[in-house]
């Protein structure tokens, strides 16, 4: 039995995105980071990044992504996370689950729509 490693997650995440790449729905880099994470082995896990700059879209609209995981038990647990989409425009939104001390003005999982307040209630995909 062939276990999952953070190894496996990155090479995933690198194919998605240049076979994004390829299809044409990505158009030049597609800047993916892979960088440590506090009190998170090299090996179990770590921050992944395309922030700056983002993934950019052939219509011009971009995908910042940031992700902190840990490998558990042979599967990618996301401790915190922001995929943010944005036109053009301005038009944008944003899921997100980040540590949050007040649930009521900002559940752990959120999303935001155009503002970045308020924060919308969002479970887990």
């Amino acid at each position: 039995m062939t276990r999952f490693t953070y190894a496996d997650y990155k090479n995933h995440i690198r194919s998605l995105a240049a076979e994004y790449g390829r299809q044409g729905h990505i158009v030049g880099s597609t800047p993916v980071h892979f960088l440590p994470a506090q009190g998170i082995h090299s090996n179990e896990g770590g921050a992944i990044r395309a922030t700056d700059p983002s993934l950019r879209f052939k219509d011009g609209a971009i995908l910042r992504l940031q992700e902190e995981v840990r490998l558990v038990n042979g599967e990618i647990k996301l401790l915190r996370y922001s995929y943010h989409y944005e036109r053009p425009n301005g038009y944008f939104f944003r899921y997100e689950h980040e540590d949050t001390t007040d649930l009521i003005r900002k559940p752990a999982y959120h999303m935001h729509v155009v503002f970045d307040l308020p924060h919308f209630n969002a479970s887990p995909g």
